[in-house]
């Protein structure tokens, strides 16, 4: 989808949101994802793994 920055260009932002999380698919092995729905990817995967929200920030 549309991606841009937030108003003070510091975050990047998918659809109008952050909506960035990490989800560990292994111990120790982490992965990004879109959370379209929200929910800490519970819809789409399932609720196994630990899942924390991040932001991806401009450098």
């Amino acid at each position: 989808g549309p991606w841009n920055w937030t108003d003070d260009r510091s975050t990047v932002v998918l659809d109008g949101w952050e909506g960035i999380v990490a989800r560990e698919e292994t111990p120790g092995i982490w992965a990004l994802y879109y959370d379209e729905d929200d929910d800490h990817l519970r819809q789409a995967h399932g609720s196994t793994g630990r899942v924390a929200e991040v932001g991806l920030q401009r450098r």
